[in-house]
């Protein structure tokens, strides 16, 4: 069965997110996975302060420490 695009990439970027933060403990930092809602107020203020191109979506936020 093949997924479509916009799925196959959302489970893309899970994966990628996923080894971001096992790399994290791995480091013994700390590390939380922000998820951003497309289409609404949180997603234009990520954009915003990450000054992020319209061409680009962004899928969420990784805040390590």
């Amino acid at each position: 069965m093949k997924c479509p695009d916009f799925l196959s990439s959302q489970q893309d970027l899970g994966a990628c997110t996923q080894n971001r933060l096992l790399q994290a403990v791995e480091e013994k930092l700390g590390a939380v996975w922000l998820g951003v809602s497309k289409g609404d107020d949180r997603e234009k203020f990520i954009v915003d302060m990450f000054n992020i191109p319209d061409t680009l979506k962004p899928f969420g936020v990784i805040s390590v420490g």
